[in-house]
């Protein structure tokens, strides 16, 4: 005997939503700075990440004694250990002062160690 066939439903496709009309569907922004603040948290962000990236090969490229690899690993990441604590200060004071702070510290360092003979 024919095993009965179940009715084929119709196959149904999602209805696709282009970027646009997602953005268009958002609220406007109350804050005018909002989309500059979130770029330069970004360069922020990636100047950190590119700086543990670098911390994975940099070792082998300056071929550095055994002895000055942990020191240079830990030494970076007490920075950024010491870093999290402006979390408190950016509710304290405001994000904006926080994250320039941040920044300039990110530049000084960054240009001693460049300069740094060894």
């Amino acid at each position: 005997s024919p095993v009965p066939q179940s009715p084929q439903s119709p196959q149904s496709t999602p209805p696709t939503v282009t970027v646009a009309e997602v953005l268009s569907m958002a609220p406007p922004c109350r804050f005018p700075y909002s989309n500059m603040q979130t770029f330069s948290v970004g360069l922020l962000s990636l100047a950190d990440s590119s700086e543990v990236l670098l911390l994975s090969f940099l070792p082998n490229l300056l071929t550095l004694p055994d002895v000055n690899v942990p020191l240079l690993l830990s030494s970076t990441f007490i920075g950024e250990l010491l870093g999290t604590g402006l979390g408190y200060y950016g509710d304290l004071y405001g994000r904006r002062p926080i994250s320039l702070l941040s920044a300039a510290l990110i530049l000084i360092f960054g240009v001693a160690s460049s300069l740094s003979p060894s």
